[in-house]
């Protein structure tokens, strides 16, 4: 009988270690342990993609009367360019048909009357259009990283706020005459055609970048002249009309800006690259005379 008693006694606290604690025994019972199932991997952030700005080329082209065509007008006689850029970020595929000679025809204008009479190597649009006469830039994408262009919108707005005024004229230490935003690259880079007073002879004319409150600019000072200051018959005077972008694309630096500066005569297509301290010109340029 002592055994027995001893043996219920032992059951009994058994029974009463397992419901003394309801709470406790709820919470132990909800946890879950994490199998291999449920464990998600850790995300790897997207590696920003880049332009190397040495992989630039001499490659613009131009556009026909119906967009289905380009033709290089430049040193470049590479036929394995197999993209074009242009309108603001625009990539069209493209691939080369022919070389084309000139004849006899031709009226000395890279546009898009004269297309047929030109020295060039001839690429056909594939699977859509370019805007007709308009200037594009040809790539090889297996040798220049396409997926660093960034759109850039030509959007001109002539009521520029104070501040941004007065932080120029304090960075160039001259006073503005005209200023008008021309552009932006995203929403955080905005771009400023400025053109200053005169100081003496000199007059300077602006492209300003601008993300937050870094300025960088590239500067065309030039000897004034009422009819002819920096590009012919331009009246002494920038205009926001003068300027069009084809693209931009990110570099380590920042931005690269591909554009155009259209004159009397016709356009001249530059690179300015974004650096610490300035916009520098590059030394891949392209000019299309087109003078009535």
């Amino acid at each position: 009988m002592r055994k027995l008693a001893i043996l219920i006694g032992v059951i009994l606290a058994l029974g009463g270690c397992s419901v003394g604690n309801p709470d406790t025994a709820k919470q132990e019972s909800t946890v879950q342990v994490p199998t291999q199932k449920d464990k998600q991997p850790a995300k790897v952030p997207d590696q920003k993609q880049l332009l190397d700005p040495a992989a630039l080329t001499d490659s613009y082209s131009f556009a026909d009367r119906t967009g289905k065509y380009l033709i290089s007008f430049t040193g470049n006689q590479n036929m394995n360019l197999n993209k074009a850029i242009g309108e603001g970020g625009k990539i069209l595929d493209v691939k080369f048909i022919k070389k084309q000679s000139r004849s006899d025809k031709d009226d000395g204008r890279q546009w898009a009357n004269n297309f047929d009479n030109l020295d060039g190597l001839i690429f056909e649009v594939v699977g859509g259009k370019a805007s007709p006469n308009q200037t594009y830039y040809l790539v090889d994408d297996r040798k220049m990283n396409i997926n660093a262009v960034i759109p850039v919108t030509s959007e001109v707005k002539s009521g520029v706020e104070d501040s941004v005024k007065q932080s120029i004229q304090k960075l160039k230490t001259l006073q503005i005459e005209k200023i008008w935003e021309i552009g932006h690259v995203g929403q955080d880079n905005q771009i400023y055609l400025v053109q200053f007073k005169k100081k003496g002879k000199k007059v300077t004319a602006s492209i300003i970048l601008k993300h937050g409150s870094q300025m960088v600019t590239k500067d065309y000072v030039a000897d004034y002249d009422p009819n002819s200051t920096w590009r012919v018959d331009d009246g002494g005077e920038v205009t926001p009309d003068m300027f069009s972008f084809l693209f931009a694309a990110s570099t380590k630096n920042g931005i690269l800006l591909g554009m155009e500066w259209a004159g009397a005569e016709g356009k001249n297509a530059i690179f300015l690259n974004q650096t610490d301290k300035a916009l520098v010109e590059l030394e891949i340029k392209g000019g299309r005379y087109m003078s009535p």
